[in-house]
């Protein structure tokens, strides 16, 4: 499974108290920054109705940090606002960078659990199957990384289990810097259902792609 986190700036720090200040690389999911904006609207006195339970429709007066770090200088919103809360939380997730937590459960031999945090979006695994001169095939696998997953020792297991070689390369072109892989022939079903069955990889996250003919 997969999840969106964001560091805290160092701008926001207050926002977060103790904890951002303490651990400088802890993570924030949504539902965590909500709860320590609360808890800041509270603890600052921000809230309008301060007798009412806090919660995503208490509305708050935007304070220096808030009003100057969430909203430019062009928008009508600033210190004295008055917003709801649930309207401010989006504007604060904005502004922290994203990470995405990325969980895979899979077989002991497969390396067992594994996780990783990416700075950006998860990208899908993609598989695709094509036609080479002479009736030959090749399928091709790539984005491997952002599921824990070492193409070069998968290549090596690719080879094992479908008696064939395997090679591994660079993705084509000046951005690109992941690597795929190259195996001989066409195991595109084989090789989907290995990576759903023994490598803990949902179908949402497997791009399937079948260019022979």
């Amino acid at each position: 499974n997969s999840g969106c986190v964001r560091p805290c700036a160092s701008m926001f720090r207050p926002i977060f108290g103790q904890d951002a200040v303490g651990d400088k690389d802890r993570l924030y999911s949504e539902q965590e920054c909500g709860a320590a904006l609360m808890e800041y609207s509270t603890a600052q006195g921000l809230l309008k109705d301060a007798g009412c339970p806090v919660g995503p429709d208490s509305v708050v007066v935007l304070d220096m940090l808030l009003g100057k770090e969430l909203f430019n200088k062009k928008e009508a919103e600033g210190p004295g606002t008055e917003m709801l809360l649930r309207l401010v939380l989006p504007r604060l997730v904005k502004k922290l960078q994203l990470h995405t937590k990325v969980r895979v459960e899979r077989s002991v031999a497969a390396g067992g659990v594994q996780e990783t945090i990416l700075k950006r979006n998860l990208h899908p695994i993609r598989v695709q199957a094509e036609d080479r001169a002479s009736r030959k095939f090749v399928t091709k696998v790539s984005g491997l990384e952002d599921f824990c997953i070492d193409p070069a020792d998968f290549s090596s297991t690719l080879q094992r289990v479908f008696s064939t070689s395997a090679a591994v390369q660079r993705l084509p072109g000046k951005q690109e810097t992941g690597m795929e892989i190259h195996i001989q022939g066409n195991v595109l079903k084989e090789l989907v259902a290995m990576l759903r069955q023994d490598w803990g990889i949902p179908d949402k996250y497997i791009e399937v792609e079948n260019k022979t003919k």
